[in-house]
């Protein structure tokens, strides 16, 4: 075990040993959470924020992005990019464009994430994403929207 000079043996940084003793893979899968997760996210697993950079280091998670985090051995699907928009923004709705292609409707895949936000929400940014933003308010909201999971990640969608 290595020691950090000058800090006592109960302070020392001691996570990078501890990452494949926790049962990390349990927690989360019990907790709901999907290959795609933010840090605040990990509470309800029953692990803190001081743990995720043990489970970066050991190569079982990746930092996708800021606020962004992937479990590493999770395979992409055809709706990874819908995967990451809905955990980086959580409070919104798959709408036009990337919702037809998920009913199967049309033959031309997006090229961008078309999510609806509610109309006084502050516009996300994603580096790592292409999004279309549009603003719902009022009935658009609600009507029409179903409850659905991509790649574990709880998603919204409309119908």
């Amino acid at each position: 075990m290595t020691y950090i000079v000058g800090m006592a043996d109960n302070r020392a940084d001691k996570t990078r040993y501890l990452a494949a003793d926790w049962g990390w893979r349990d927690r989360i899968q019990a907790a709901g959470l999907g290959a795609f997760f933010r840090p605040s996210q990990l509470e309800a697993a029953g692990m803190t924020r001081d743990q995720l950079p043990a489970l970066i280091r050991s190569g079982k998670v990746e930092r996708i992005g800021r606020g962004l985090y992937r479990l590493a051995d999770a395979e992409p699907t055809e709706n990874y990019s819908l995967a990451m928009a809905c955990a980086r923004v959580p409070n919104s709705v798959i709408c036009l464009l990337s919702a037809l292609r998920v009913h199967g409707v049309g033959t031309q895949a997006p090229a961008e994430v078309w999510l609806a936000i509610p109309h006084k929400a502050r516009r996300p940014r994603l580096r790592e994403l292409r999004l279309r933003i549009v603003r719902f308010s009022g009935p658009a909201w609600t009507f029409g929207v179903q409850e659905t999971q991509f790649e574990g990640v709880r998603a919204r969608i409309t119908s």
